[in-house]
């Protein structure tokens, strides 16, 4: 397997702002804690900067649950968002990172691609990608989000070991072929980017649509563990936040944050 080509993925990149300041590195701990220095200390707006590496030691996803990758076969990137209005949707940023996720995956590489909330996307039920969205500020006080990606793309179905062997997947094994990291990655930016502008614009109905279509799981049975009790349900919706809307047994409609410990039965 060979290193991401920075200079290919800049010769495909056709987005105003996403990727345009691109770091590409070796081995870090984090994408995302390095992402997080780097907007947290910018007397410039680093909006739409990247740090992109082949490989991680202390990668992690939601409720802090490692995420390892073996090196030079996936896209791991941290994403820096400093949008002119005040979002206060996190899940939404979420969610619509994963929809464009599953649309580049369906529309560049041949596979049928379903998003999951809060953050996964999956084919044919194992997960191909994570997506992990923290926010901070600048030294203005201006709030920023740091949007962590990790998509399996080339490794084979081999190298998915113990839990992993049965609940996730990469982009290869389902394809049949490798697909190009760096075209990935700049199909995937010009995708996000359209959503990035609709949210910074207010068109919130017409992003919730969008993600609403393509959202898998709905009517699935759901255990959602708050504090000390649990609600158990069937996915019902998303709300106007981005929250899960469970309906109980009992017929009454209980929202969930992303934050919260979800569990799909």
């Amino acid at each position: 397997m060979t290193e991401f080509d920075a200079e290919a993925f800049d010769s495909q990149l056709t987005t105003a702002i996403l990727g345009r300041r691109f770091t590409a590195l070796d081995r870090v701990p984090s994408t995302q804690d390095l992402a997080r220095e780097v907007a947290g200390e910018s007397l410039r707006n680093p909006d739409g900067e990247v740090v992109l590496a082949e490989f991680q030691t202390q990668g992690r996803g939601r409720l802090r649950r490692a995420w390892s990758s073996p090196p030079n076969v996936n896209l791991l990137f941290s994403l820096i968002l400093c949008p002119r209005a005040r979002i206060a949707r996190p899940t939404l940023i979420t969610l619509l990172m994963g929809g464009s996720v599953r649309e580049a995956l369906t529309t560049g590489s041949g596979v049928a691609a379903t998003l999951k909330w809060p953050n996964d996307v999956l084919i044919d039920g194992r997960k191909v990608a994570g997506i992990l969205t923290e926010e901070g500020r600048r030294p203005d006080g201006r709030p920023f989000w740091v949007v962590g990606v990790g998509i399996n793309v080339n490794g084979a179905r081999e190298d998915l070991t113990g839990k992993l062997a049965h609940t996730a997947t990469t982009v290869r094994a389902e394809s049949g072929h490798e697909t190009s990291r760096e075209e990935l990655l700049a199909r995937l930016f010009a995708i996000f980017e359209e959503r990035y502008g609709a949210m910074q614009r207010g068109e919130l109905d017409d992003l919730l649509a969008w993600l609403r279509r393509r959202l898998g799981g709905m009517g699935a049975a759901v255990r959602v563990r708050v504090g000390d009790g649990e609600v158990t349900g069937a996915a019902a919706g998303l709300d106007d936040d981005g929250a899960l809307v469970v309906r109980t047994s009992h017929g009454a409609l209980s929202r969930v944050e992303a934050g919260d410990d979800v569990e799909w039965l």
